[in-house]
């Protein structure tokens, strides 16, 4: 294989957080578009990995799958996020931290709806959700002025 012919994502979002594609639907799209190397990465979340590696492995010329996740963290009042490559998807540690941190983000989607119903948005956190179905919310926040 020409190394210099290889393409890598290791950067890679799903339906499981904010993605618009399965994680079948991901693998799938990059095995067509010759994608040697992917990382599925979504936000707190290992629930696509699964899915993913199974699809993968029914291929005859499966691409390297990358166990990933985007942890969300804040570092000097800055919300940042980590991406870990290279993990252990079957870590009970992560897992639960994963969970913890999920339910933190969700906890943090309703209070902002309820905000935003207080500054006369009324809905926006139903109207999330019922986007976002089993997918945890995912929360920008601009800051104007």
């Amino acid at each position: 294989m020409n190394t210099e012919s290889l393409l890598i994502d290791l950067h890679c979002h799903t339906t499981a957080s904010d993605g618009h594609l399965s994680p079948t639907e991901v693998v799938a799209r990059a095995i067509t578009n010759g994608v040697h190397m992917l990382a599925i990465t979504d936000h707190d979340t290992l629930a696509g990995l699964d899915d993913a590696h199974q699809y993968n492995q029914q291929h005859e010329t499966p691409l390297s799958l990358v166990d990933g996740v985007e942890i969300s963290t804040c570092w000097n009042h800055f919300d940042i996020h980590i991406v870990a490559l290279k993990i252990d998807r079957h870590f009970k540690p992560l897992q639960d931290f994963l969970n913890q941190q999920r339910q933190l983000r969700e906890l943090r989607a309703q209070e902002i709806g309820e905000r935003l119903a207080k500054a006369g948005i009324e809905g926006a956190y139903a109207g999330a959700k019922s986007i976002a179905g089993d997918a945890a919310l995912s929360v920008v926040i601009m800051r104007v002025g």
